[in-house]
């Protein structure tokens, strides 16, 4: 009786038995972090909009949320004032209750997507982090990126931004979704500190 115990105990402790987001479609458009409940889909519905108090439940868009990218390359963007991470891995840790004790974990395969892209990875937008505030942050943190003579050009909002290459490093950044969960707005240093 006491291992029965022991092993529901641990059981417990990893929280398997937490429901994670799964996403889910309104009005024919996806949303990541929508669990097809009623007021969710309510909410989501547009009724905010008009009643901007009556949908206070907090979703994980309304978090600030701690982000680790593993990056391999970076642009200057907007006249070099921006820099865009090109990022290869991620791993995003959202609050699973109002305590913000327990928390579920979204990487590429992880991430809710709709169901004719499950298996495979999914990368949701980052944003751009200012120049500034990103090297603060790699000062900060004993940070430093390492070119490795890459070279590519990718296409970010309808303009072509050359990216170099960096020597993969793993940045434990701070971020917000949008409400549909696909636009991640980073930022490298907690706005609330």
């Amino acid at each position: 009786m006491k291992k029965f115990v022991f092993i529901i105990l641990i059981f417990l402790s990893f929280n398997i038995f937490a429901k994670r987001y799964e996403g889910g479609y309104v009005n024919g458009k996806w949303y990541v972090f929508y669990n097809n409940d009623y007021l969710q889909r309510y909410c989501t519905d547009g009724f905010s909009i008009q009643h901007p108090y009556a949908c206070e439940f907090r979703g994980p868009f309304d978090e600030l949320l701690e982000i680790e990218l593993s990056v391999i390359g970076i642009a200057e963007i907007k006249n070099g004032a921006e820099i865009l991470l090109k990022v290869s891995d991620f791993k995003i840790e959202i609050p699973d209750d109002e305590n913000n004790d327990k928390n579920q974990v979204y990487t590429a395969y992880t991430y809710p997507v709709p169901p004719e892209r499950k298996g495979k990875p999914y990368f949701p937008k980052f944003s751009s982090i200012p120049k500034e505030e990103f090297l603060e942050f790699l000062k900060n943190n004993s940070k430093n990126l390492k070119f490795d003579n890459k070279e590519w050009t990718e296409e970010y909002e309808g303009e072509k931004v050359k990216f170099l290459g960096v020597e993969k490093i793993n940045l434990n950044l701070f971020g917000r979704l949008d409400k549909v969960g696909d636009y991640i707005l980073i930022n490298s240093i907690n706005p609330y500190l």
